[in-house]
């Protein structure tokens, strides 16, 4: 019968390791709730990061996700097909950078650094050139504008 102390060794060691999980449990809740009270992002820091993500979901060939981060409005018109008919077979991208974000009110303008090869005539490697995206907030979030 249990009389209010640790009656066996298994017990004492049983009720000691639950209140180390509960406390380590209740530790681990704490900080989860901490890190969501962090300082809200800017919007150069969002558009960097969607920015690289649609690059580095267009290199990886994964055209779907490439084409979640285009605007609603674009969606509307093109479909994932015709997104990735519009990509062409006219260059191989081999890499691209996110340099710098400048943002006014609603518009965000990326500029990435690109590196790609030519597959037309006459075949050219390791070309660079930057080129300046436009991301503009709807619905809360950043899309990059594109022209359908």
């Amino acid at each position: 019968m249990f009389t209010g102390r640790c009656s066996t060794v298994f017990f004492c060691q049983w009720r000691v390791s639950c209140d180390i999980l509960f406390r380590a449990g209740l530790l681990i809740l704490f900080v989860s709730a901490l890190s969501g009270c962090g300082e809200p992002k800017a919007p150069e820091q969002i558009v960097a990061e969607r920015a690289q993500a649609r690059w580095d979901a267009l290199l990886a060939g994964d055209f779907e996700t490439a084409y979640s981060f285009a605007s609603p409005a674009y969606r509307s018109i093109v479909d994932a097909i015709g997104f990735q008919r519009r990509l062409g077979g006219q260059v191989s991208w081999q890499g691209a950078t996110v340099r710098e974000v400048t943002c006014r009110e609603e518009v965000c303008e990326a500029m990435v650094r690109l590196k790609f090869s030519s597959l037309l005539p006459p075949r050219m490697t390791d070309l660079e050139t930057d080129d300046i995206e436009r991301w503009i907030l709807e619905d809360d979030d950043w899309w990059i504008f594109l022209k359908p």
